[in-house]
């Protein structure tokens, strides 16, 4: 079934030390034994208080160090956290090393993905939620990052493409009618299987066994790389059924999904009305809505728990679609 999950996200197994053993008795296994062995185990002991002592100064600098770097405004917790912590420092370090998105010896990962952008067409869709029209939403197509895909969607949402011959051919299927048959709140709209509509169906507009773009027998298209990261809600990206596996189910973001990069090929945005956010305010094109759009029916939408399927009267239809000129 073409779908796509967002998986667990693992945590590492915490790295405990083990617990240090008891020192032994005075009265054990060193009565009766020479002084000069006693002295020795009298040394080994202070020296292991001293080591002590120098670790937990280690891990205040340790701490204070870390803050100054990734959070200035914690350097006055720095004492109650250790305190806190006291003989489980590593547990400590662990955690904030998973808040601030470092890896296991408190570094930042280095994302191979770039981050995404591109230019390309512009499309539309006006939306509704349980038969209630709920706006336009205007989205930036990455054609020059992604061309294959966002050609695809492109024609999905106008009707019309051209075959490798360079000649127009009407579609039969499109975005038209289409409902986003699964939402997860919080993170993403999921739509675009033109043909079963729930998910497990969908249909490329490219023709099968396509070396130009990489289909397979029944039309699903390659990936088309890099991939670009899901670093923020918005992104439009590509729903499949595993690796090379496209056709035209897709999904809005609307969070951060970074578990997704690698997986997924972000083609697109939707773009945000004039004079909000970073975008350029100025090309006076049609710019729908935007993301206000998507929250709207984000508060609106009732889903089932178990499989994020809207209820039947809160569908979410795509009514119209085409590009923007």
């Amino acid at each position: 079934a073409s779908s796509f999950g967002f998986g667990n996200i693992i945590t590492n197994p915490s790295p405990f030390a083990a617990a240090p053993a008891s020192g032994q008795s005075k009265f054990g296994s060193g009565f009766g034994k020479p002084s000069s062995e006693n002295d020795t185990n009298t040394v080994e002991a202070a020296s292991k208080q001293v080591a002590s002592q120098s670790s937990a100064i280690d891990y205040k600098a340790k701490l204070t160090e870390f803050y100054k770097e990734h959070n200035p405004s914690k350097l006055s917790s720095v004492d109650a956290n250790l305190a806190k912590y006291n003989g489980k420092e590593d547990e400590l370090f662990r955690k904030l090393y998973q808040k601030y998105g470092l890896n296991s010896e408190g570094k930042k990962e280095v994302n191979p993905f770039p981050e995404p952008q591109g230019s390309g067409p512009r499309v539309y869709m006006d939306l509704s939620l349980g038969g209630k029209t709920m706006g336009r939403i205007v989205i930036q197509l990455y054609a020059d990052k992604t061309p294959i895909t966002a050609e695809n969607f492109r024609a999905l949402c106008t009707g019309y493409t051209k075959d490798e011959a360079g000649q127009e051919r009407t579609l039969q299927k499109t975005y038209v009618g289409n409902i986003f048959h699964r939402i997860v709140p919080g993170m993403c709209f999921q739509g675009g299987d033109i043909t079963a509509g729930n998910g497990t169906g969908g249909r490329s507009i490219y023709p099968p066994n396509s070396t130009v773009y990489g289909t397979d027998a029944w039309g699903k298209f390659r990936d088309e790389t890099p991939f670009m990261r899901h670093s923020k809600r918005g992104l439009l990206s590509m729903a499949n059924a595993g690796a090379n596996q496209n056709s035209s189910q897709f999904f809005i973001t609307m969070k951060k999904l970074p578990y997704l990069d690698g997986k997924h090929v972000v083609f697109g945005e939707v773009l945000e009305p004039s004079g909000v956010g970073d975008e350029d305010d100025n090309d006076g094109g049609d710019r729908g809505g935007g993301m206000e759009v998507m929250d709207k029916m984000m508060e609106l939408v009732e889903v089932n728990p178990k499989n994020h399927r809207p209820k039947e009267e809160y569908r979410v239809v795509i009514e119209a679609c085409g590009q923007v000129e």
